[in-house]
């Protein structure tokens, strides 16, 4: 049944599933034909193992079931399907991922619509306390995350977890420049909110200076101060000076960073 699934081969699956195979049966890595199924994309295949009855939420070796691949790749016809025989999307993977957070990492639109309606809250977290928005900063997926923010679902752009990091703590890290902006438009940010390593969303963009035009943007925002101080007293350009950041070190000063 393993091979079969796994090759797509229908026919020959439907003949295993008439003959009594064992639909749970598992692998040495805990996946079953459906995992199998699923991770290759076959979707006949699957159709028919869910109409015998197999469970789309069985766990592999790695903590993930059949609704956490199909929202990881992508594969909406396989996601509908799964969804329509009752698999919870709330289920959570061994790090707490939701399938919600890995079609948000994916860039999946069309995943994240039909897993946010089939959920009660896209506010949902991992085992870092992360929302699917803070996927969405982290990957720089604008389309989702004005999906999720907006109504009926309306998102918390301001969520932090638990490092304390906002979604913008995220997108600055992580230099994703349109991120940055939509939740600067989106007004919902509050500039000073600093995380455990007492930075702040310009701290974090100059921390890890991904870029320089992402830094001189947030200069030109007027609540935000270029000599803003973390509560161990650091400012921005101490972040970018302690990590070699030449091109944001001088950017920072040409903007009136206080060198004393």
């Amino acid at each position: 049944m393993h091979v079969a699934a796994f090759m797509g081969f229908a026919d020959l699956v439907e003949i295993l599933l008439k003959s009594n195979a064992h639909l749970e049966a598992p692998t040495q890595h805990k996946a079953t034909a459906l995992y199998l199924a699923v991770s290759r994309e076959r979707t006949s295949c699957v159709q028919a193992l869910l109409e015998a009855g197999a469970s789309a939420i069985t766990l592999d070796v790695n903590g993930f079931a059949p609704i956490h691949l199909a929202a990881h790749y992508g594969f909406t016809e396989i996601l509908r399907l799964i969804l329509s025989h009752g698999a919870d999307p709330m289920l959570e993977s061994v790090t707490g991922d939701r399938a919600l957070h890995l079609a948000c990492y994916g860039k999946h639109q069309d995943a994240v619509a039909m897993l946010a309606q089939a959920m009660r809250s896209v506010d949902v977290r991992d085992k870092e306390l992360r929302t699917p928005i803070h996927y969405c900063a982290q990957r720089g997926n604008i389309r989702a995350m004005e999906f999720l923010s907006s109504p009926p679902y309306s998102a918390d752009l301001r969520a932090t977890d638990a490092y304390k990091d906002t979604p913008l703590h995220i997108a600055c890290y992580f230099g994703q420049f349109d991120a940055v902006r939509f939740l600067v438009e989106r007004g919902a940010i509050d500039y000073r909110a600093e995380n455990i390593y007492s930075e702040t969303a310009l701290h974090a963009a100059c921390t890890f200076g991904r870029s320089v035009e992402l830094v001189a943007y947030l200069l030109r925002v007027p609540a935000i101060d270029v000599n803003v101080q973390g509560h161990d007293g650091h400012t921005a350009l101490h972040s970018a000076c302690f990590n070699d950041h030449l091109q944001i070190s001088e950017l920072l000063l040409e903007s009136g960073a206080d060198l004393t």
